[in-house]
């Protein structure tokens, strides 16, 4: 966990970086934690779908995610008097997102017409040709939006697989920024995600040789911006930045 005091505007921005993304994947499950990522919108049992959009909103919220080949991130930047909201949600939906058939199957529709969107731009076809090229022994070739064979064949069940197997504090990292100190910050983070319980230690993806060229996917925007730091919120916190006024 890292925590940076910034006086700059009246606002909090969190960000919770999840070790998990296409090179996580295996041929026949591409695009899955992409996949992934929109379903961890459409709430949880405490807040349905709509209600987080709605209750973000009322506060003049920003929140979104992206998936990239090593993390899926998710981030809200609010005003710092809702931080402790935007904590609750992000601890709430860490482990208790509703993953449903209905909402899976409608979702699918929404990726496939992304992936067809993504393919009418030359630039993204070459892209994904380039990659798996040059990484044709490596997970990194298969992209990260994944093939829409593989999107049509996703089931629910693999998805909640992936979400339990990936989405816990000892496979996250927490970065906040804001207008608070910096121990304050941590101090309410450690509290929201502190109960939540560990997974067992993700094992790396065999290498299965080379990847097909039409198991492809798509480079998301993102890249590897991992920050370093202890994983677990209920570790001793370390190396506080203090920013300047």
């Amino acid at each position: 966990m890292h925590a940076l005091e910034a006086r700059h505007a009246p606002v909090v921005s969190l960000w919770v970086w999840y070790q998990v993304g296409g090179r996580n994947e295996v041929p026949g499950t591409t695009g899955m934690s992409h996949f992934l990522e929109h379903m961890l919108f459409k709430g949880t049992p405490k807040h349905p779908k709509g209600d987080l959009d709605k209750l973000l909103a009322r506060y003049g919220a920003l929140w979104n995610a992206f998936t990239s080949e090593d993390v899926t991130c998710y981030f809200e930047t609010v005003p710092a008097e809702r931080y402790p909201v935007a904590l609750e949600l992000e601890a709430d939906r860490m482990r208790n997102a509703l993953i449903t058939v209905e909402e899976t199957e409608a979702e699918r529709d929404v990726i496939v017409s992304e992936r067809e969107g993504l393919e009418n731009d030359p630039s993204f076809l070459l892209g994904e040709q380039l990659q798996s090229v040059a990484f044709a022994r490596h997970p990194y070739a298969q992209g990260v939006i994944g093939s829409k064979e593989e999107i049509k064949l996703m089931t629910r069940d693999g998805l909640y697989a992936h979400y339990r197997r990936h989405y816990a504090p000892n496979n996250a990292y927490f970065v906040v920024a804001g207008d608070a100190p910096a121990e304050e910050l941590l101090d309410r983070a450690a509290n929201a995600f502190g109960s939540l319980g560990a997974e067992v230690p993700i094992e790396p993806p065999k290498d299965e040789g080379p990847v097909p060229l039409h198991r492809r996917g798509a480079h998301a925007p993102g890249g590897d911006a991992r920050p370093r730091g202890a994983r677990d919120p209920r570790r001793a916190r370390q190396d506080l930045a203090v920013g300047a006024r």
